[in-house]
């Protein structure tokens, strides 16, 4: 009897292992498919010259740009679940019309999602800015990344410690680079280290009140160019 009852205890665990596996591919088709069709829709609109493209994931994509500023030509190329590598394969489509301001910000897929280290981050981030620099007519505004807090992302103080690191060397590659650097971090970051509540409902991605806050931050670089 105990050995019928460690039989089907192992067969339970096998059945849920191999609903888990089903889920977690399932889950991994329907996000890579939605970024291709993505890509190919950026790849279909028009991309007038000497525009304005706000570059990054879902955080970017989020952002209703173009209404927050009807009168300049901004371009939303922010693909959800974008990573600094899958960034860096898409520069082509982002630089062939010479826009004239590009406001980036890239990377928390990379720690939360991927896992990346710190060092493999910074590596891809040097590779954008390299390319972007042979286009010497382009503004670059690298955007620190935001923080996040324990309704999304759980331990959310070593992300933010990695976040944190992140920040500080993209201030010194956009120093290098003669780039501006926009840090966001600080304005977001609350008196516990991490992303104010106020500003997100899942810890990560934020709420109309963050976008705004976000749009209060930049508003002077977009207009004063």
């Amino acid at each position: 009897m105990i050995q019928l009852n460690i039989s089907f205890i192992i067969i339970i665990i096998i059945i849920n292992l191999i609903l888990v596996y089903q889920r977690r591919k399932r889950q991994k088709f329907l996000a890579d498919s939605y970024y291709q069709m993505r890509l190919e829709q950026l790849a279909c609109l028009p991309s007038p010259e000497q525009g304005i493209v706000f570059l990054g994931d879902s955080l970017t994509q989020m952002g209703e740009w173009s209404e927050f500023f009807p009168n300049l030509l901004i371009q939303n190329r922010g693909i959800g679940g974008d990573t600094t590598t899958g960034l860096l394969k898409r520069l082509d489509v982002i630089t062939k019309n010479n826009p004239s301001q590009i406001f980036l910000m890239i990377g928390i897929n990379d720690i939360c999602l991927e896992k990346k280290s710190s060092e493999e981050i910074l590596a891809n981030y040097r590779a954008i800015l390299e390319y972007l620099s042979t286009y010497y007519q382009i503004k670059v505004y690298i955007q620190s990344i935001l923080p996040v807090n324990q309704l999304g992302v759980k331990p959310f103080q070593q992300v933010n410690q990695q976040i944190i690191f992140i920040n500080q060397e993209l201030a010194k590659l956009a120093q290098e680079f003669n780039y501006h650097y926009i840090n966001l971090f600080s304005y977001f970051v609350d008196a516990n280290n991490q992303l104010n509540e106020q500003y997100t409902l899942d810890g990560i991605h934020l709420t109309g009140k963050g976008y705004l806050l976000w749009l209060k931050i930049i508003y002077s670089y977009i207009i004063r160019e």
